[in-house]
């Protein structure tokens, strides 16, 4: 039999029963069997995928099921076991929510409207209730609130009590604010629906509402009911009448009352609402430091809110940390609203004493308190430099103005000043390295490694931009993060810097001049803006005034060794490292103090004396708490440790014997300069007798021991620190009056 060839490219190839030869012709052949077996094989993958999808639906129900049960759990989780309720959920009534009418009187659509459950259909009521002229009487108030489950006795006479909360949504959302909405539109619209005594009694319901765990979340529509009832019933010119009302708001709510004028009051809008508002927060103020003795009614003047006009601070001394408190709560919207500013000498004086009342008792800690005393302290400083722009358009106190412009900016924009002043400083490095020829000292340490110049027309540029910095001391830390620690004068340099900076550049390929230049420009210049700001968060801590935490900040910014900052030195990193440890140790977050304060040690020996924040911390905590603190006495253990860690490095790396592999440029240099390198046939004559560090800065540096540093060849860097040390004498002269007068 003849061989059959197949045809490879047919995809549909003929079952080899029925193939043919490929001279004679393919005929059709109609296989029912086949048929028959294809179409039941396709009836069970549709039965199969049927039953698939059934069972998928029931997952995603019970997973639906699952996900609504921790919902609701979460739900109840959240919500609090105990608060106002001024609806009692099992009073209320659901009795007008079947069939509802619009043929029904006005009066059951108005109750009607006040339980519907369908937001669409309460709508349509209310709707159809404001186009109607139909006025509802005080009874129908009195029925919607007692429908919701409102003792109406209790909302003008009883105290308010709180109780145990269980079901306090059953008076839905729209349900409470299409009712106010539609009262308020009625009282608003026709000032004779309800009677002065209607609407007087109808604000006490409003204001006791107010403090429903529920309802008076929606303090919109609450507030414009109250508001409309009150400029309705009352005259501004009948004080008797608004005196009777405001009486009894105070006798019934009394220490409650700061919440109820912040809730029902601000913002202020109507005459006779700022009489009430008024009346209310100057009795509750003279209340509060019990000066109720031939009290007037309203304030006559501004004067009457100075605290330190009425009382000293012993009177605070002698009471609970609460009432001062609640009295700066008080005056945080007093000051805006009766616009104390305009006496900026008294207010001034006023944040003055309460700063200083509030600092030993421990509430100055509060950041609520902090912001409220701040914004009095940041208003009062614009408006003294506004005043000095005026008579003086030229004078300092523009740069004063543009320093508070740049408080009150966003954090961006503080950055970009920030930004700014760095690239200033650079700017001026490449100016005067350009003009001013090198001194051409003696003795000076140069690094075998600047002889390898880098060629390439990037490397030129670089150098002839940033080459300036790449002296004195950036020489040593170049040296380190090349080569490491092979002469004995490097270990006057603790290894951080150097490490971050070959960590930095590790991952980028380039010449190690060049990359050590970008790296050590670019590192510093970001990490000094994260400095200045974190002494700016800093300053704010510790004297409560923004003034004084930007003046300090703007002085880092342009102090006279700022280029240094610039400069591949550790003097970034350090003063990142030490003021974000003072910053922790503020909080008294004593780990991260820690580890900050280490890591500044690694980065300069005197990182050594930032652990005597910590030994403050200790002293302060065992005189105030009566207990030592262990954390803290960790912490300076741990700031040793780093400090002695490269000491002990010092010692291995020069004090024993061993093969070391040095670059033949590192050895030559040596040899011309008489340094000592490590070896592996002798050590050091100081190994075993004296600390490394020491040793060195007694060798090369020759400053070691008390006042050595005081020469005459010191006068240019004297004068140098002069304008910091004159400030910072200042400083301490100034707190230490400050500290004799609050004691």
């Amino acid at each position: 039999m003849p061989k059959i060839k197949k045809n490879v490219n047919d995809e549909n190839k003929c079952p080899k029963k029925m193939t043919v030869n490929k001279k004679s012709k393919q005929v059709f052949k109609f296989d029912m069997k086949r048929i028959l077996k294809e179409r039941q094989a396709e009836g069970e993958f549709w039965k199969k995928n049927a039953e698939l999808d059934k069972e998928m639906k029931i997952v995603d129900d019970l997973f639906q099921k699952e996900v609504n049960n921790a919902i609701q759990q979460n739900d109840e989780l959240v919500l609090p076991t105990v608060g106002y309720v001024i609806f009692d959920p099992s009073k209320f009534n659901v009795s007008f929510q079947e069939n509802y009418n619009l043929t029904r009187s006005y009066s059951q659509q108005l109750l009607l409207m006040s339980i519907e459950g369908n937001e669409l259909k309460a709508n349509i009521i209310f709707n159809n209730l404001k186009k109607s002229n139909w006025s509802p009487v005080f009874e129908d108030v009195q029925l919607i609130l007692s429908n919701w489950g409102a003792d109406l006795n209790s909302l003008t006479d009883r105290a308010l009590l709180k109780c145990q909360i269980n079901d306090c949504k059953k008076i839905k959302r729209h349900n409470f604010e299409l009712t106010m909405k539609f009262i308020s539109f009625i009282v608003l619209k026709n000032n004779k629906t309800f009677s002065e005594d209607e609407l007087l009694t109808l604000a006490q319901y409003i204001a006791k509402i107010s403090f429903d765990q529920h309802c008076g979340q929606m303090i919109s529509v609450i507030k414009t009911l109250f508001s409309a009832c009150i400029e309705t019933a009352l005259q501004e010119d009948d004080d008797t009448s608004i005196l009777s009302f405001a009486q009894g708001l105070f006798s019934q709510y009394n220490y409650k009352l700061l919440k109820m004028v912040v809730n029902l009051f601000l913002p202020l809008q109507g005459n006779i609402i700022k009489k009430v508002y008024a009346y209310l927060t100057f009795k509750l103020y003279k209340s509060l430091l019990e000066r109720t003795n031939n009290i007037s009614a309203f304030p006559s003047s501004i004067n009457e809110w100075f605290v330190q006009d009425l009382v000293n601070k012993d009177f605070f001394n002698r009471r609970s940390k609460r009432l001062l408190y609640r009295l700066i709560h008080l005056l945080e919207h007093i000051v805006i609203v009766f616009d104390l500013y305009s006496d900026e000498k008294k207010l001034s004086d006023m944040y003055d004493f309460l700063n200083a009342v509030a600092k030993p008792t421990g509430l100055s800690d509060s950041l609520k308190l902090v912001n409220i005393l701040d914004i009095w302290r940041l208003r009062l400083f614009r408006l003294h430099v506004s005043h000095c722009r005026a008579l003086d358009p030229r004078s300092r106190e523009d740069i004063l103005f543009y320093l508070y412009d740049w408080i009150e900016q966003p954090p961006q924009n503080s950055v970009r000043v920030l930004v700014k002043n760095r690239l200033s400083i650079v700017i001026l490095q490449y100016v005067f390295n350009a003009l001013i020829p090198d001194h051409k000292a003696r003795g000076v340490f140069i690094s075998p490694g600047l002889h390898d110049k880098d060629d390439t027309s990037i490397g030129y540029t670089i150098t002839d931009i940033l080459g300036g910095f790449l002296r004195w001391d950036a020489q040593y830390f170049y040296h380190i993060y090349r080569y490491g620690y092979t002469y004995e004068n490097t270990l006057a340099f603790f290894p951080l810097y150097s490490n971050v900076l070959w960590l930095l550049t590790a991952m980028f390929p380039g010449h190690s001049n060049t990359m050590f230049l970008i790296a050590g420009v670019v590192f510093n210049n970001i990490i000094f803006v994260f400095t200045a700001l974190v002494l700016f968060d800093l300053t704010l801590h510790t004297y409560k005034n923004s003034k004084k935490a930007y003046n300090s900040t703007v002085l880092f910014c342009f102090n006279p060794a700022s280029v240094f900052f610039s400069a591949p030195y550790s003097e970034s990193l350090f003063a990142f490292t030490t003021f974000y440890g003072m910053y922790h140790n503020a909080y008294e977050n004593i780990w991260k103090s820690s580890f900050f304060f280490g890591l500044s040690v690694l980065n300069r020996s005197n990182g050594l004396l930032n652990a005597g924040f910590l030994f403050y911390t200790i002293i302060e905590l065992a005189a105030k708490r009566r207990k030592i603190s262990f954390k803290c006495l960790i912490g300076v253990c741990f700031v040793f440790a780093c400090f002695s860690l490269f000491q002990i490095y010092g010692y291995y790396k020069f004090c024993t014997l061993q093969e070391h592999t040095l670059d033949p440029k590192v050895i030559e240099y040596a040899i011309t300069n008489n340094l000592i390198t490590p070896s592996n046939i002798s050590v050091p004559m100081w190994c075993g007798e004296r600390l490394p560090y020491s040793y060195v800065q007694e060798k090369y540096w020759k400053n070691m021991g008390f006042l050595s540093y005081f020469q005459l060849k010191q006068i240019p860097n004297f004068l140098l620190a002069a304008p910091c040390v004159f400030l910072l004498l200042k400083e301490m002269r100034g707190i230490g009056f400050s500290w004799m007068r609050v004691t």
